[in-house]
């Protein structure tokens, strides 16, 4: 309380002073102006800054040329939808092609305005989309007005989910919309689902899906893991972007990281092609390729080495793994926050035959992400392979506290406390 009265008493013998209230002005205005400049500076310069990020971007951009004219493509989630219709609206980029979200596709309001906004073959009739409450049997409900007749099912019925008995499991409205679809376009427009949707969402297509890089175009023909080779060659070589992927100063989460392998996965798939084929020198193409566009993706080094040893040469052979340890190496020290960099670099000191490195590097991952399936798998095999039972056996254990349900790491686990 004496402090206070006499700092008080400093301010009111002060107040009349105008060369003092300047000064005070002066540093107010100062500090007004100098701690907006420090936060700005501090986000700069922090981690997370945006600069020179097209890796969204080129996502979206890749995704959409993917695409013939005047295509539709099915996409899953928020990474393979907002960005795409971001460049699209704002952009201009490739807006004649209707980009249909699945997750959106259960709801009413979406399928109307694919139908009457976008052009998207729908033969329904909006009455027969639209969910309004009706009254029957004495309880309100909530469905379409009309019923359709459904192609499929050769019957009548309203377009809301059913159970199927044949299948045994409910049908949403996404995978009937596909169909639906699919039927009012009768091949007019090229159809596609994007590289990023699961299997479990193709309702049935898999035998009728031809790749083409980042998407699977829906064909009338029957096949097994069909592959345009020539279109997707084009589109990975000379259609797509792959700015800052090679860059370790552009901002990437762990999400992000882990989306970035499709692009060196689609390398390998062309490569393997080609070995298959007899064009190796093509296939090598490939798989240098793929570790540039992404010098920071595990596999691409260890099929190149496989290729090689194919080959008989075992000297490039370790060198290729030698090259993906050293630039993985780099990633881990610049971003040593993300656990799927230590993943990679792990299991890539275990193709090397560096098993004490490994060990490390892959605890480290473990510890980082202990319930993380990428984490687990590689250690539980790297204990494994080199003999190390009490390890693997605690391992296990600490695993199975979290996930109950693993019925193979519990029948591993009773493996390996019977040989005790």
């Amino acid at each position: 309380a004496g402090l206070v009265k006499v700092i008080g008493e400093i301010i009111e013998k002060f107040k009349s002073n105008k060369i003092f209230l300047n000064i005070i002005g002066y540093i107010v205005i100062a500090l007004l102006l100098f701690l907006p400049s420090l936060a700005f500076n501090k986000n700069y310069n922090s981690p997370n800054n945006r600069k020179n990020n097209y890796i969204p971007y080129d996502y979206a951009y890749n995704i959409l040329n993917s695409c013939e004219k005047g295509g539709i493509i099915f996409t899953n989630g928020d990474n393979d939808t907002f960005p795409l219709w971001f460049i699209q609206e704002v952009e201009g980029v490739r807006k004649d092609v209707r980009v249909v979200n699945l997750s959106l596709l259960n709801t009413d309001w979406y399928i109307l305005q694919l139908k009457n906004r976008m052009g998207v073959p729908i033969d329904s009739e909006n009455e027969e989309i639209k969910w309004i409450k009706l009254k029957e049997g004495g309880r309100e409900i909530t469905r379409p007005k009309k019923p359709f007749y459904d192609k499929l099912l050769k019957r009548y019925r309203y377009l809301v989910p059913y159970f199927d008995q044949k299948k045994g499991k409910l049908v949403p409205l996404q995978d009937q919309m596909i169909q639906i679809i699919l039927l009012s376009n009768q091949w007019k427009y090229p159809i596609y689902f994007s590289a990023t949707v699961q299997p479990e969402f193709w309702v049935g297509l898999d035998s009728h899906l031809v790749e083409e890089a980042l998407a699977y175009r829906i064909v009338p023909e029957k096949g097994e893991r069909m592959m345009n080779q020539k279109r997707s060659d084009e589109l990975l070589w000379d259609v797509y972007q792959y700015r800052g992927l090679n860059d370790l100063e552009i901002y990437k989460d762990e999400t992000t990281v882990g989306l970035l392998y499709i692009y060196p996965e689609k390398f390998i798939e062309l490569a393997d092609y080609y070995f298959k084929n007899d064009q190796k020198e093509k296939g090598f193409e490939e798989l240098k390729k793929a570790t540039d566009v992404h010098p920071y993706y595990y596999r691409s080094y260890i099929v190149l080495s496989h290729y090689y040893k194919v080959y008989e040469e075992e000297e490039k052979a370790k060198e290729v793994l030698k090259q993906g340890v050293e630039n993985i190496k780099k990633a881990v020290t610049r971003h040593p926050y993300i656990v799927t960099y230590y993943q990679f670099l792990g299991i890539l000191y275990q193709q090397s035959g560096d098993y004490k490195n490994a060990e490390t590097t892959l605890e480290k991952a473990f510890e980082m992400e202990p319930t993380d399936v990428f984490s687990f798998r590689p250690l539980i095999g790297l204990y494994l392979l080199t003999n190390q039972k009490e390890k693997a056996v605690a391992l296990l254990e600490k695993w199975l506290s979290n996930h109950p349900r693993d019925q193979m790491a519990e029948n591993l686990l009773g493996q390996l406390k019977s040989r005790r």
